[in-house]
C-alpha cells in the first residue's frame, strides 16, 4: 500500500485542454450574378421591400408606448436591427437598388457579390425568407462606381 506522499508524487494531472469539434458552417449555395463581369455596379442578393413594409415591421417590434416617440427612420432602423439579431446574418443591410424597370427602390441585402465569401447558411436565409414572404434574388446597386471612388 502506498503512502499519501507516494500517492501525491504519482499524481498526474489530466490534460484539461478541451478539444472541440469544429463547427461546420457551410454557406448557402449561391451562384454569383451572371453579369458580374460586365456590370460595373455592385450586385446585392436579398429582398426588395417597400418603405411602408419596413416601417410596419419595425412598429410591430416595439411596445405601443415606445412607438409614440418614434419616427419612420426609427422604425426602419428597428426593423433592420431586429432582423439582423434574429437571423444572425452579419452582412444584413439596407441598400438602394435599381429595379429592372429603371425605378429606384430599397432592399434588405443578405450579401453583395463582394461579400459572397461571407454569405450565411441556408437556415438563416430560410428564416428571413419566412419573415419577408418572398424569395431573395440579385439586384443592382442604385449607386454607380463613381459613388464609391470618392
Amino acid at each position: 500500500m502506498q503512502t499519501l506522499t507516494e500517492d501525491v508524487q504519482n499524481l498526474h494531472l489530466a490534460d484539461t485542454t478541451v478539444v472541440r469539434k469544429p463547427r461546420t458552417r457551410t454557406p448557402m449555395h449561391l451562384p454569383l450574378p451572371p453579369d458580374i463581369h460586365t456590370n460595373p455596379r455592385v450586385q446585392f442578393y436579398g429582398y426588395e421591400v417597400s418603405e411602408e413594409w419596413l416601417i410596419a415591421y419595425g412598429r410591430k417590434a416595439v411596445r405601443p408606448e415606445s412607438a409614440a416617440d418614434m419616427n419612420d427612420f426609427s422604425f426602419i432602423a428597428t426593423a433592420m436591427k431586429r432582423m439582423k439579431r434574429w437571423t444572425r446574418i452579419s452582412t444584413l443591410s439596407l441598400q438602394f437598388i435599381v429595379r429592372e424597370d429603371g425605378e429606384e427602390s430599397q432592399m434588405i441585402s443578405i450579401c453583395s457579390e463582394e461579400e459572397h465569401h461571407l454569405r450565411p447558411i441556408q437556415a438563416q436565409v430560410d428564416a428571413l425568407t419566412e419573415v419577408v414572404g418572398k424569395q431573395p434574388r440579385w439586384y443592382t446597386d442604385a449607386q454607380g462606381p463613381e459613388f464609391y471612388e470618392q
